[in-house]
């Protein structure tokens, strides 16, 4: 098969993870020298930055920066499988 074959990183951390305010106190969940864990891009393709109504675990909430995040995620791969279009650096 000639289909092509795509791949992206995504590493941002989330700072509901290990930063204040965001963590509201809690304990740090990813270590310093880490950036986006596994499947953390999942939580900003799903939108879950944008659902007000959700309770994340112990207080924690994402910064209005990364609810921005996650709309231009959801745009990039509303783009994608709707064109094939691959170039995300340019989706604004």
């Amino acid at each position: 098969m000639d289909s092509p074959v795509w791949c992206y990183e995504f590493s941002h951390k989330s700072k509901m993870l290990y930063e204040e305010p965001y963590k509201n106190e809690n304990e740090i969940v990813d270590p310093d020298w880490s950036e986006a864990s596994h499947c953390t891009d999942l939580i900003y393709m799903f939108g879950y930055p944008q659902m007000s109504d959700h309770q994340f675990p112990d207080g924690r909430y994402f910064s209005d920066e990364e609810k921005e995040l996650a709309l231009r995620i959801i745009k990039i791969w509303t783009i994608f499988a709707r064109t094939g279009f691959e170039n995300f650096g340019t989706v604004k």
